[in-house]
């Protein structure tokens, strides 16, 4: 759990451990001119936000090794408080010799997430800027990436406190005009709280419309290669893989389990599935490979249906909820010339002569840009399911306050809905305490971030 005390300054290794060119290390708390003092063995304190070149002693004064150091000033610095960062030599030996120093003078080894942590304890980053760090560093796509800068920067945080001002501005005139009497004010009308409270509506919508873009980018899309023993379903993964990460034999039924790998298409990231083909089997072992394939299928967001005969008969075969599927179907082994088939929604490939492969990829690539168009460069995204289901909430609270204007306005009752209205903004914007959220969020940050 992490419960930062003021006074603790902490320390950890910003970069990878191991054999590299150098190594990061940061350290944070309230005063950290004096610790500069006693590592560098230097007299006069660093200038903020320079680079100083200084050797690091140890306790007997004896050299650890020549570091670049920059020291960032509070509050003037990612956690707000006092913050040195050390770059020294890679390896194994210096990075912990340094670190072992700073343990020796108090300064205490951070917890996972402890830095971004305190940056949002001081103000410098809302809990969607958190979550966006977070999402930042484990970004598998270029796509996800800026995304997550976006929302880091600002953009969703930026929109949920401009509807937050519109309600508040709301509010204050709803109140007011409760401490009065009708002919001591002139009062707000129904129809011009009403078309307040839609364009509002119409904005979150908009917002929660980004949810499943955001989703996609950041969990990715779910490729399954489907079909019966031996079409070509391996062959064809360890073409896109562009590695021998399946064991392909003129033998039916060699795939037995499931196999994935990792793509990027159109700046998506893809998970490409290879299972089990699919037969009449009293094979114990067969028939867990294909149980296995048949969830696999549940969860799919595209099916590549693998067919070396005639896909179209095998797809009209298959007795399965195909609702809501991209179904592509695949032709394989077409240099053999097996069948002559043709159709509008068919790809003939060869993973022997390379035929076909291009489109196929062309056929992926077109439907994740058809589905998942977004103008996420100008408008926000929701990146999280807490984002998501605290922002959905909000749609109930300003379609209540509507129907309450429809009927018989109670502008008391009008007002506590957009009193909890502003709630929900403030808790996914983190101004409302919820310990096991932010636990839970941070903890799973990398130690030194």
């Amino acid at each position: 759990m992490i419960k930062p005390l003021v006074q603790d300054d902490i320390v950890a290794l910003a970069t990878p451990p191991g054999i590299g060119a150098i190594a990061v290390i940061r350290v944070s708390g309230q005063n950290l001119i004096s610790l500069y003092k006693r590592i560098t063995n230097q007299k006069t304190p660093p200038q903020p936000r320079y680079v100083n070149y200084n050797s690091i002693v140890d306790i007997n004064r004896n050299k650890l090794d020549n570091c670049l150091i920059t020291y960032f000033k509070g509050p003037n610095s990612f956690t707000g408080e006092d913050i040195l960062e050390i770059s020294s030599h890679g390896g194994e030996f210096i990075p912990k010799a340094i670190l072992a120093l700073l343990y020796s003078l108090k300064v205490r080894q951070a917890s996972p997430g402890e830095f971004s942590y305190r940056a949002f304890i001081n103000g410098k980053i809302d809990l969607i800027q958190a979550e966006a760090i977070s999402g930042l560093i484990s970004s598998k796509t270029s796509k996800n990436a800026k995304v997550q800068l976006n929302n880091l920067n600002g953009d969703l945080s930026q929109s949920l406190l401009n509807i937050r001002k519109e309600v508040i501005t709301l509010l204050t005139i709803l109140e007011h005009e409760l401490d009065f009497a009708e002919d001591e004010v002139s009062f707000t009308t129904t129809s011009e709280i009403k078309l307040i409270l839609n364009n509002i509506l119409y904005t979150i919508k908009n917002i929660i419309s980004s949810s499943r873009f955001g989703k996609t980018i950041n969990v990715g899309v779910r490729v399954v290669l489907f079909g019966k023993p031996n079409a070509g379903k391996s062959s064809l993964f360890n073409r896109l893989s562009g590695s021998e990460k399946a064991i392909v034999t003129n033998i039916p039924g060699t795939t037995r389990d499931t196999i994935e790998t990792w793509l990027e298409i159109s700046g998506i990231p893809v998970c490409i599935i290879d299972t089990a083909g699919i037969i009449e089997s009293n094979n114990e072992v067969e028939l867990l490979g294909i149980q296995k394939s048949m969830q696999e299928f549940k969860n799919a967001d595209i099916i590549l249906l693998l067919d070396e005969e005639n896909p179209l008969n095998f797809y009209k075969q298959q007795n399965m909820d195909l609702l809501n599927k991209k179904i592509i179907l695949v032709h394989t082994k077409s240099d053999l010339n097996l069948n002559d088939i043709k159709g509008t929604n068919l790809i003939k490939i060869s993973t022997k002569t390379n035929t076909g492969i291009d489109q196929l990829y062309t056929e992926l690539s077109t439907h994740l840009k058809d589905s998942l168009s977004y103008n996420y460069s100008k408008d926000p995204v929701v990146m999280s399911e807490r984002q998501h289901a605290l922002i959905l909430s909000t749609v109930g609270i300003l379609n209540e306050a509507i129907n309450i204007l429809n009927n018989e306005p109670d502008l008391v009752l009008l007002s506590s809905l957009l009193h909890e209205f502003t709630e929900i903004l403030e808790e996914t914007l983190g101004k409302i305490s919820n310990e096991d959220i932010f636990n839970n969020l941070f903890s799973s940050f990398c130690i030194g971030k």
